[in-house]
């Protein structure tokens, strides 16, 4: 902990209670910078008390996050009401697990595409390569969310920065802006 002393900013390992609690209590002040792995473990947090600790972290999201509206995450809250209506609330609390239908949503784009293209008796492997290449998922409003190309292997061309806010012990939009990736060309 003590190379980390001084550092404004610190990307912590995914399962980061332990971590955030022994920074912390080294008496560092940086600020946490999370992604979408980090979120999988949030009811740790909760359990772990470290809400306070992660006051004013930084987390980076490639969809919305379960306080926010939106065509896919409304699709998400409604599929998870639905099939689980009374753990729907604990579930959300946890993380990012349900959240993860923006990929299916992606999946299941693709291979739509491919068997469009190819017709079902055609479909293979092969097909759903192609599709891939030229699938682009608008989202929200947000021309070409989700891309692929025989060199981009990542779907995800913007990101949205959250905060958590250790009060209200959750992640919050801090700027409704989707900041979009720059790959290598």
């Amino acid at each position: 902990m003590e190379d980390l002393r001084d550092c404004d900013y610190v990307y912590p390992p995914s399962v980061m209670t332990a971590f955030v609690r022994q920074y912390r209590e080294a008496g560092a002040e940086g600020k946490f910078i999370l992604c979408e792995p980090h979120q999988a473990f949030m009811q740790q947090v909760e359990d772990a008390g470290l809400w306070d600790e992660l006051d004013g972290t930084l987390a980076l999201r490639s969809s919305r996050w379960w306080n926010e509206e939106g065509d896919l995450i409304n699709l998400t809250k409604e599929v998870l009401y639905a099939s689980r209506p009374g753990s729907a609330e604990k579930i959300k609390r946890m993380g990012v697990g349900y959240i993860g239908a923006s990929n299916i949503y992606q999946v299941l784009e693709s291979i739509k595409l491919a068997v469009e293209t190819v017709g079902k008796d055609n479909f293979n492997a092969e097909a759903l390569y192609d599709a891939v290449q030229t699938l682009s998922l608008d989202v929200d409003g947000i021309e070409a969310m989700y891309t692929f190309s025989p060199t981009k292997r990542s779907s995800n061309n913007y990101f949205g920065v959250y905060y958590i806010d250790g009060a209200r012990k959750d992640l919050f939009r801090l700027k409704e802006d989707w900041y979009p990736i720059q790959y290598k060309p």
